[in-house]
């Protein structure tokens, strides 16, 4: 149970720093909670994750089976599955039948019913629980990965240090590119990282392989990203000149003359 859910909200909503949700083993996310740390508050920052056995959803499977699969309909499927079930209702069908025999038979028939009915209930809470699982969650796109506890600390360790490396060369873009938005970053980021791993695209969604690249690019002035980087900034500035002098051709000899009296000598 969550307390403070809008505040929890309204704090996540404007987070500008890497933020995962985990569903443990055997935890379950269910009806407000998940309200609450949906990703889809901040998809630039937020990511959730589940244990292959945590189980996520707005209602328990009990609830589930409540709402969509009633009593009547369990005894429809009974009716319709169950042998002797079937052979008994074929056999009230006889019309000279007496009433003794036709009351015996619906006695069996209740009796049946009541017999296998919480079977069928079983069955309808274990299939309603197979659409919360974290397969199906992935399958529905509500969490990015499915992971196992044994190697859950050594996954969120390298995706938190990937992360922070992303948000940093985004600030970075956004230094000089404002309008740069984080998706459109990251797949800057993936075209430059292609480039320097020719040939081995699935290099991409190991963490750690991206994370120490991104690492040692960013802290070396001399490496080609970090080159990249500066002649993008050169495009940048050289549009924002190109766009001053289109939006205001009559301050174009102005600010030409001005520029020329900052230049150099040397």
């Amino acid at each position: 149970v969550l307390k403070y859910g809008a505040l929890i909200v309204d704090a996540l909503r404007c987070y500008h720093q890497p933020c995962f949700v985990y569903i443990p083993p055997k935890g379950e996310l269910r009806g407000g909670a998940w309200v609450v740390l949906d990703p889809t508050i901040n998809s630039d920052a937020m990511e959730m994750y589940a244990d292959n056995d945590a189980r996520g959803g707005v209602l328990e499977p009990e609830g589930i089976v409540s709402i969509k699969y009633r009593a009547g309909d369990i005894l429809k499927a009974v009716h319709r599955l169950d042998p002797v079930c079937t052979n008994l209702l074929a056999d009230l069908e006889n019309k000279d039948l007496s009433g003794d025999d036709r009351d015996a038979l619906k006695k069996k028939l209740s009796e049946r019913e009541q017999a296998v009915q919480p079977m069928y209930q079983q069955v309808a809470s274990k299939f309603a629980d197979l659409h919360d699982t974290a397969g199906r969650m992935l399958e529905k796109n509500v969490i990015h990965r499915a992971l196992d506890w044994k190697n859950a600390r050594t996954f969120f360790y390298w995706r938190l240090r990937r992360r922070v490396e992303e948000f940093a060369f985004w600030r970075h873009l956004q230094s000089f590119d404002s309008e740069c938005g984080q998706q459109q970053a990251i797949n800057t980021l993936h075209r430059w990282f292609l480039e320097d791993f020719n040939g081995k695209p699935h290099l991409w969604a190991n963490n750690e392989c991206v994370a120490q690249w991104l690492s040692s690019k960013m802290a070396d002035s001399n490496s080609n990203l970090k080159e990249k980087l500066r002649r993008r900034e050169r495009e940048a500035i050289t549009a924002k000149v190109s766009s001053i002098f289109h939006e205001n051709p009559s301050m174009a000899l102005e600010l030409a003359l001005k520029m020329v009296e900052h230049l150099s000598p040397t």
